[in-house]
């Protein structure tokens, strides 16, 4: 930016009897008509400058003294495309093509995150800058793509980037590349986050005890049907403090099967006898994780994959204690489980005990349907690269982020 200095030079001459109009304090302020100098030069009354202009000046840039207003000084503020003057006036520049001719510097680094695993598309990139001189809002973009205000990119697949930092998307820039490496190949659980299912993973090679205790829909895969592909998940935790297996009522439910696949059908068969209150099946019913509230009080085969590929390999955060199952004795009793032993002892439905939910799943993923409207702001001029796109969503079905 170039850069216009104004001096003017004024000889002041003083006779013996002017001294005393001259005031210089402890700080080197040096008044002129005045004994309290609050500047380097402060002059109370008229400058008069000889020798080329006979005007007489005034420093003070809110007043008028000669009647041309042509003369004063004038104090600028830029404020977007409008530079403002403090004698009242403006001037509008289009485009901010001005801008170009005003000095700044932008300087900026990068940081990176790699790829978490391969495939996964998920590396990042932050940028760092600072500017100097004539400074607007910086912004960034990856070449090729739009222009944001936000530092960080996210979502990056492996691969070098150019990134470059504006100042207002014009006057000046800074420009670093950074590459995003390849992630190592994806863990099992990995594998089951991007909605690859238990069955085809297990079809790849990977071993039943691999899948058991990973977390998977809500909870924690305790059996796998490797050739139907359901299986069987269990609550990350129990359900809060023992509960019975009745609600106060000793009688038949007729939800006697042990077997696995029948703890959905005898929950049911419970809470349809026994009716409301709180007690073990209602509990696992009315107990949500995620999105997932399809939960019930399960069989006691199901039970003891719970004990068999869980608790005995040191997943599931059980307690060495006796659970409830879904499968009753008679009026009086149910099935339990001892994860102490892995017995299955009988008890009394009015029994306080640890209650697990459980919950099936199949090889198909879970459907959803999304739709989607978008709204958008167009650039304000030419070359401000500042279009905005908002979209506006609903899923109904399994719906996650």
């Amino acid at each position: 930016m170039k850069k216009i200095s104004i001096c003017l030079c004024i000889a002041l001459m003083f006779s013996n009897h002017a001294f005393s109009q001259i005031q210089v304090d402890s700080v080197g302020n040096v008044g002129v008509g005045t004994a309290t100098p609050s500047a380097k030069l402060d002059v109370d009354g008229v400058i008069k400058a000889t020798g080329g202009n006979s005007t007489d000046w005034n420093n003070k840039l809110d007043a008028e003294v000669d009647a041309d207003t042509t003369n004063e000084l004038q104090l600028l503020n830029l404020s977007g495309d409008t530079i403002f003057i403090s004698n009242g006036n403006f001037i509008v520049i289009p485009n901010l093509n001005v801008l170009t001719t005003l000095n700044c510097s932008v300087s900026s680094s990068l940081s990176n995150t790699d790829e978490t695993f391969s495939g996964a598309k998920d590396g990042s990139i932050t940028v760092s800058s600072t500017c100097t001189g004539f400074c607007g809002t910086i912004q960034y973009s990856i070449i090729g793509g739009a222009v944001q205000t936000s530092n960080i990119f996210t979502g990056l697949a492996p691969g070098t980037y150019t990134i470059v930092a504006t100042n207002d998307g014009i006057a000046c820039s800074d420009t670093n590349m950074v590459t995003i490496l390849a992630g190592p190949p994806p863990t099992v659980q990995q594998r089951l986050d991007t909605a690859e299912t238990p069955l085809a993973l297990f079809n790849t090679g990977i071993q039943l005890d691999s899948l058991y205790g990973k977390t998977y829909q809500g909870g924690l895969i305790c059996y796998l049907d490797t050739l139907t592909g359901d299986g069987l998940i269990a609550a990350l935790s129990d359900i809060p403090n023992s509960k019975r297996w009745h609600n106060g009522t000793g009688i038949v439910t007729g939800a006697t099967d042990l077997s696995i696949g029948a703890g959905q059908s005898n929950t049911a068969s419970i809470i349809s006898v026994q009716g409301g209150g709180i007690y073990a099946a209602t509990e696992c019913t009315g107990f949500t994780s995620g999105i997932y509230t399809d939960w019930f009080l399960p069989s006691r085969a199901e039970l003891n994959t719970m004990y068999v590929n869980l608790h005995s390999e040191g997943l599931g955060s059980f307690n060495p204690t006796l659970y409830w199952s879904s499968s009753e004795v008679n009026n009086s009793s149910a099935h339990t489980q001892d994860f102490f032993n892995g017995s299955f002892p009988s008890r009394l439905k009015g029994d306080n005990l640890r209650v697990r939910p459980c919950r099936a799943f199949s090889p198909v993923p879970p459907s959803c349907s999304i739709s989607s409207s978008a709204g958008k702001t167009d650039e304000t001029f030419s070359g401000f690269n500042d279009g905005s796109i908002t979209v506006t969503a609903s899923c109904t079905g399994s719906c996650g982020t």
